[in-house]
């Protein structure tokens, strides 16, 4: 029996081991294959979830910009509001101003009219009692000056008629109106006493030479 290799050949239980073993093995790859589909899994739902996680803060800051931009055009819109209000009210001051200036310049010319308008009024009335006076004076004047020749004249009318028998003829005097530019109001004899007059009457004989070309004096 020398030179006959003897191969091993395994026992029925080791066959059985052995089955058993690979049949594990392979259940072990596949609960290894189905850890990697679940992990595979896990790995794209966890890569989705990041992907809208990164998709919402992409939207929140893109709204967040706009929000920020809105914000910002709001305030540039509010800052270029004031700049506008602050201009008008400028223009508003300034056509204050102006309109302040235009009254007192107005006030100013109507407070002159009126002080020229009283100097000229005052003025006038000064002229007025001026001439008033003038004519006050001119006319006390003429009236003084008139009676003193009445008076003159009277007593020249009157001075021969006192000669004898001492009677005096009734002479009767008007007053006589002047007109306006002589002012001398005054008073004449309504009718001199003529030679005609005289002629006759108790007195007559003492002012005219009788037939006989003698004087008769009472």
């Amino acid at each position: 029996m020398l030179g006959i290799s003897h191969k091993y050949v395994p026992s029925p239980a080791e066959v059985t081991a052995a089955i058993a073993a690979a049949k594990q093995a392979s259940a072990n790859v596949l609960v290894a294959q189905q850890q990697v589909l679940a992990a595979k899994e896990n790995v794209l739902s966890q890569q989705k979830l990041a992907a809208e996680r990164e998709t919402q803060a992409s939207i929140a800051q893109q709204k967040s910009e706009a929000a920020a931009a809105i914000q910002r055009s709001e305030a540039a819109a509010a800052a270029q509001a004031v700049i506008l209000a602050q201009q008008r009210l400028a223009s508003a001051k300034a056509a204050v101003a102006h309109h302040q200036k235009i009254a007192a310049a107005k006030e100013a010319q109507a407070a002159s009219a009126l002080q020229s308008s009283a100097h000229a009024a005052a003025a006038e009335i000064q002229r007025t009692e001026h001439e008033a006076s003038k004519l006050s004076t001119y006319q006390r004047n003429d009236a003084a000056a008139a009676l003193h020749h009445v008076t003159a004249t009277k007593d020249a009318a009157l001075a021969p008629l006192t000669i004898g028998n001492n009677r005096q003829p009734t002479v009767t005097f008007s007053p006589v109106h002047y007109s306006s530019a002589s002012w001398s109001p005054g008073f004449v004899t309504s009718a001199t006493p003529s030679i005609a007059a005289y002629s006759s009457g108790p007195w007559s004989s003492a002012l005219l030479p009788h037939r006989t070309g003698l004087g008769y004096w009472g």
